[in-house]
């Protein structure tokens, strides 16, 4: 089955044949195609998808699609666009290995906000001002270690280093964003965090 993304987020784990203990995590939100490469595939990749929250998607059968596609051309063309975007995609935030941990894991925060990021989450402020700050619902830090290839330690130290100075809070399976702008600059490496680990 190929899946459109009506609403919501998910995440895909991705096996291999030649490796079974080897597997790709990617989060997708609305609008992406889970299952796109495998209409340009002969054999389709075995895969886990599990929503991250309250999701809505249109399947459609794999032969159906590939069949609509041959005769369409404008269908095809927008399905290649789909695969396109999301190898894009993998190479801004998952291929970044010679970036350090602070700037793959900021990164790919901003990539989840921006597939499916909500802007409805009200903190407090050093000040104890209440403000409106954009949010995302659903990862664990053990999806983000899985799909950047980073330990536990590493992504527990970034995210340690991004709530230090108020860039970022953090609750169960939410990310909550106080300061996008910083984000970005860690992102990018303009900013430099501490990611000591915490001393014990």
């Amino acid at each position: 089955m190929v899946h459109l993304i009506l609403h919501g987020a998910v995440r895909e784990r991705i096996t291999y044949a030649f490796s079974p203990h080897a597997s790709t995590v990617r989060f997708f939100g609305r609008g992406a195609i889970i299952g796109v490469s495998d209409i340009f595939l002969d054999e389709p990749q075995p895969s886990v998808v599990e929503c991250l929250h309250e999701t809505w998607t249109l399947a459609y059968p794999l032969d159906r699609i590939r069949m609509l596609a041959e005769g369409e051309a404008g269908l095809m063309r927008n399905l290649a666009q789909a695969l396109a975007t999301q190898l894009k995609a993998n190479d801004r935030v998952y291929s970044l290995c010679r970036k350090s941990s602070a700037q793959r894991v900021a990164s790919l925060l901003i990539e989840l906000f921006e597939i499916n990021g909500e802007d409805s989450r009200t903190w407090p402020d050093s000040n104890g001002d209440w403000h409106s700050c954009p949010v995302v619902v659903g990862p664990s830090q053990v999806d983000i270690a899985d799909a950047l290839m980073l330990s536990m330690a590493s992504v527990e130290n970034v995210l340690r280093g991004l709530r230090r100075i108020d860039i970022l809070a953090t609750e169960y399976r939410q990310f909550v964003f106080l300061d996008m702008q910083r984000l970005k600059e860690v992102a990018t490496g303009d900013l430099t965090i501490d990611t000591t680990p915490k001393k014990k």
